[in-house]
């Protein structure tokens, strides 16, 4: 999903006084609120792939309408200060009702936000709008691994995490694409993916090659324990720090972590031209942000690895960079085939002096 079309880029800022004289502008346009009411914005981000489009209200009002899945809304002014917001799943229509079976309850999700002046901020909705599957036909797993030292990490769907260490035989799995990530001490790490059927046993020989052990493999809860599972519709509010800037003809990025079913991640940008790989996120769990993270112009590939480990998840394309740009990666997983995707928002872009 890098690159795209449902990004929204924001308008450009400049330096301090022009970020003052945009919240100026929104004064004028805002809320409806008088000319000293301070303001702050705010900008939605649909994040949940299963979910239908939703409706925003704040205090009562209307305030957007159909932002679909993968949409980053643009900022839109609110007065500073505490404002009811709900999240309403986009209503279906009677007759549509009176057909579905199973339809999951249309109620809203609503938070009670305190908005700074002057500040900017990121609504996500995250999670699932279907119920948790109950049950159903499972899989099983067969590893076998070589030295018999070998720690193994598994992640899977709907949540599905387990580490262990040498041979083993994992049974009720749900159907699926399974990651898997083998470090043993004195070898090189190795990772591979492999999909579980329902009612066959897939199976994965591992013989690691001796070589360089890099960071040792992180602990992985088994189960769905420590907030990694299926989850309903949440909606959660980033802080957007608009009032830093990129390093000289340079960019800034943070991730934000969507994805429920995803374990804790470490996110590398790596230049292509083979200099220094650059650490976007580091054991960036759900559902939290990252700091923004500075970085030189240059061309980078994107890896996701699972937290702590050396061997690499997933690739996830090219880093698209322009000098001056701040942005914002929101990570997402599909729920049935563990695809993990990236979504990517301009902040803001600060003019590069020549």
């Amino acid at each position: 999903m890098l690159g795209s079309e449902r990004v929204d880029p924001l308008i450009p800022l400049n330096a301090a006084g022009l970020r003052r004289f945009l919240l100026l502008v929104l004064l004028l346009a805002g809320w409806g609120g008088g000319l000293a009411q301070p303001l702050s914005a705010i900008r939605i981000a649909h994040a949940s792939p299963d979910a239908p489009q939703v409706d925003v209200v704040v205090s009562r009002q209307l305030f957007l309408t159909d932002v679909e899945y993968g949409q980053v809304t643009q900022y839109r002014s609110l007065p500073a200060g505490q404002h009811e917001i709900s999240i309403y799943p986009h209503r279906l229509s009677n007759a549509e009702l009176e057909e579905a079976e199973g339809v999951p309850a249309l109620e809203p999700i609503t938070v009670l936000v305190d908005l700074g002046e002057g500040e900017y901020y990121t609504l996500a909705v995250s999670g699932f709008f279907e119920p948790a599957p109950a049950g159903g036909v499972t899989g099983s797993l067969s590893v076998e691994v070589n030295p018999d030292t070998t720690t193994i990490g598994i992640t899977g769907p709907l949540g599905y995490a387990q580490q262990f260490q040498g041979d083993t035989a994992l049974s009720d799995l749900p159907p699926g694409d399974y990651s898997i990530v083998a470090q043993a001490s004195g070898y090189s790490p190795a990772n591979f993916s492999i999909t579980v059927r329902e009612e066959e046993t897939a199976t994965v020989s591992i013989s690691l090659q001796e070589g360089d052990s890099g960071p040792q493999a992180p602990e992985v809860v088994e189960g769905r324990s420590s907030g990694v599972g299926w989850r309903p519709l949440e909606l959660h509010v980033f802080t957007d720090a608009l009032n830093q800037v990129p390093p000289p003809g340079g960019a800034r990025a943070r991730v934000i972590h969507l994805a429920p079913t995803l374990q804790g991640v470490d996110l590398l940008a790596q230049p292509v031209d083979g200099s220094e790989a650059v650490l976007l996120a580091q054991n960036l769990n759900f559902p939290n942000a990252g700091q923004y993270v500075r970085f030189p112009h240059r061309e980078y590939e994107l890896q996701l690895r699972v937290a702590g480990a050396g061997a690499t998840l997933q690739e996830l394309g090219e880093l698209q960079i322009q000098p001056g740009g701040s942005y914002t990666f929101l990570l997402v997983q599909e729920p049935e085939d563990n695809i993990v995707s990236l979504i990517p928002v301009v902040d803001q872009i600060l003019p590069v002096r020549p």
